[in-house]
């Protein structure tokens, strides 16, 4: 499956409304967000740390898992990393790097084709949002071709052959 870059980087009120936004680094584009998890007693708050996730689809089609566990680094009070590249192949399991043995938290990293059903249950969520944002990108760009077709101005994506 081939992902249009520009469609789903576009879809700002669909990314928004799931708390991600944009993120890139080291060739790495796509977004992400950052989910607080804090435990509570009676006295007050006695815990909190955070879990990342991304969702990738600009990574130059190239099998970059191993060097995405190689050169991801912990990061203060994150304990989870999830990261989904979107690609034309779903992975049956995720690649795992640990931190510390996992004191220091751990990256996962699994590569999925949108529209395939979720298989992997820790990454359930991603891959049910990763599949829904493709089906809204694609309408999106399907509507801004569309609007200007009759138009003068043109479309970012009239040129995309859609």
């Amino acid at each position: 499956m081939h992902y249009n870059v520009d469609a789903l980087a576009a879809i700002d009120v669909f990314w928004d409304e799931y708390g991600f936004e944009p993120w890139s680094s080291k060739g790495l584009a796509g977004v992400y967000r950052r989910v607080t998890f804090s435990k509570s007693s009676l006295m007050g708050e006695v815990g909190r740390y955070y879990s990342d996730d991304y969702i990738l689809w600009d990574h130059g089609g190239q099998p970059v898992v191993p060097q995405i566990l190689e050169m991801w680094k912990p990061q203060p009070d994150v304990m989870s990393h999830r990261v989904i590249l979107l690609s034309d192949d779903t992975a049956a399991k995720p690649a795992h790097r640990g931190f510390l043995w996992g004191f220091r938290g751990w990256v996962d990293v699994l590569m999925y084709r949108a529209g395939d059903p979720p298989g992997c249950l820790k990454f359930r969520d991603l891959q049910i949002l990763a599949s829904n944002a493709c089906n809204f990108a694609r309408m999106y760009m399907e509507e801004e071709c569309r609007v200007h077709k009759g138009s003068n101005s043109p479309s970012k994506f009239a040129a995309k052959g859609v």
